[in-house]
């Protein structure tokens, strides 16, 4: 058996893309949402919960279906977008925000959020390989775009 080449997507790849990855959210969210997380709760595999955030510049709930790990109480989030050579907009949005609400399930979190650190990361990608090993051919894919992909870290919001 031989050893698979990653290569980086192409601009009508990754424009391609993006617009498929646009529209199956869409569907993906509705179906999460109208079911309670009962139906359309995995990507190849992979647990998939609602990030919802507010917009940068909309100023507007934004919400979109990613795969996450959960360590502990904390939710991990990686921004590969398959490892196309630019961030998710949902990126920029939670780096600006702090805050998101994260729903698994019917249960929906306020969460606090942070960018992982650099030293932190190893660590954290441990946990989201182990429930998606397609995020290692989206790392070698972003690198190659000489694109790292960002980490977020949520943890639950504490009550006063």
């Amino acid at each position: 058996m031989t050893a698979q080449t990653i290569k980086a997507m192409s601009s009508d790849q990754e424009r391609f893309g993006k617009w498929i990855i646009r529209a199956l959210c869409r569907l993906q969210t509705g179906v999460y949402r109208i079911t309670g997380g009962r139906l359309w709760n995995t990507f190849l595999g992979g647990p998939v919960g609602l990030l919802g955030v507010t917009g940068r510049h909309s100023g507007k709930l934004r919400t979109v279906p990613v795969v996450f790990a959960e360590e502990g109480r904390r939710v991990l989030l990686a921004a590969s977008l398959g490892g196309m050579s630019t961030h998710p907009s949902w990126y920029f949005n939670l780096r600006e925000s702090h805050t998101a609400n994260f729903q698994i399930g019917a249960h929906n979190r306020p969460m606090l959020v942070r960018l992982a650190t650099a030293d932190e990361e190893e660590g954290l990608w441990f946990h989201l390989d182990r429930v998606y090993p397609a995020f290692a051919e989206y790392r070698e894919r972003a690198a190659l775009a000489e694109r790292h992909i960002g980490l977020f870290v949520l943890e639950p919001e504490q009550v006063a």
